[in-house]
């Protein structure tokens, strides 16, 4: 037979509302009743009731969690660090994989229909103009991984794209080369380009070009098939790939053809997945500080929902150079 709720108010020799109140989060209850209802509630092996508990507070808890469709490994590692942080704020998420056809309204409409609290676009796939339509008059969204704006509609966690430039471009201008590549996913010079502008700043500097290289995508398989058709022209010296994954491509692609890494051609990627750690690939890479920014995150969300009049914000977190042996003497930011 199931615990209820009454059950634990008899054994904690309390009210049934204060044991309501126990496990509704903000609620009036004093310490030690709390602890009382919580010792009871753990005897007895009682959960409350997400459903319910919604009812009364007119709150699910629950959060979209939208990602890209077949995501790579550093939206997937951000997932799974963004529903620890939930849980650990009494939050439930609700994962929504992003497709090519899907619109904002087919995701708002799926937030709604499940009664969500808010939302996190963790997609790299669509920018702010989509995430406000999300968001509406009465959804609050945070988005990551997207450019800081002046003013802007929707609440942003990113990184500074000016400092991302600047820390790439002064680990690789050092290496006497007249051109250095940056490998892009097709959307990055109309939504980073306050990064390739600082990352072009930098070399300018030191006179040397810029090859950008914008491919079909930030995955492995992008960075290997661009690789391929750089070594079929004069490729530069260094490449900074915006993504660890198109890092990993390009690098697998030029070892089987022979080159030396960083020997013959440098890289530098973006990320800090754990990968990048492994032997044997020892990535030098930028680390993008995911843990921060998900519990950033997840503040910046429940402020929204507390007071929907509070203004967006955008928040920008640096970045850190980890070099590592595929930038000569691990390269210097």
């Amino acid at each position: 037979m199931a615990v209820t709720l009454g059950d634990v108010a008899a054994r904690a020799g309390a009210s049934r509302s204060a044991v309501s109140r126990a496990f509704t989060p903000g609620a009036p209850i004093s310490a030690e009743m709390r602890r009382r209802v919580e010792a009871a509630a753990e005897e007895l092996g009682y959960r409350p009731n997400v459903l319910a508990a919604a009812r009364t507070t007119g709150r699910t808890r629950l959060i979209g969690i939208v990602t890209d469709a077949g995501a790579d490994p550093f939206q997937d590692r951000a997932q799974r660090i963004l529903t620890a942080a939930l849980q650990d704020a009494s939050l439930h998420a609700l994962p929504i994989q992003l497709t090519d056809a899907d619109g904002p309204g087919a995701i708002r409409g799926l937030l709604k229909s499940y009664g969500a609290d808010g939302a996190v676009l963790l997609t790299t796939s669509r920018d702010s103009a989509f995430a406000v339509a999300v968001q509406g008059e009465d959804m609050p969204v945070v988005q990551c991984f997207q450019p800081m704006e002046q003013g802007p509609q929707i609440d942003i966690i990113g990184v500074s794209d000016r400092q991302v430039g600047q820390i790439a471009g002064r680990c690789l201008a050092g290496l006497g080369s007249p051109e250095i590549g940056l490998i892009t996913g097709p959307r990055e010079k109309a939504l980073h380009h306050d990064r390739i502008a600082a990352f072009a700043a930098v070399l300018d500097q030191h006179g040397i070009g810029l090859r950008h290289l914008p491919g079909d995508g930030e995955s492995f398989e992008a960075g290997f098939s661009g690789m391929q058709s750089e070594l079929r022209t004069n490729p530069a010296r260094a490449y900074f790939c915006v993504s660890d994954m198109l890092a990993l491509g390009a690098m697998i692609a030029l070892l089987r053809a022979g080159k030396d890494v960083p020997g013959d051609i440098a890289l530098l990627g973006m990320g800090n997945l754990e990968m990048t750690q492994w032997r044997g690939l020892n990535l030098s890479t930028l680390r993008v500080p995911v843990l921060r920014m998900m519990r950033a995150a997840v503040e910046r969300l429940e402020t929204r929902i507390a007071d929907p009049s509070e203004p967006p914000r955008s928040f920008a977190f640096p970045v850190k150079l980890m070099p590592r042996s595929t930038t000569p003497r691990g390269g210097r930011g």
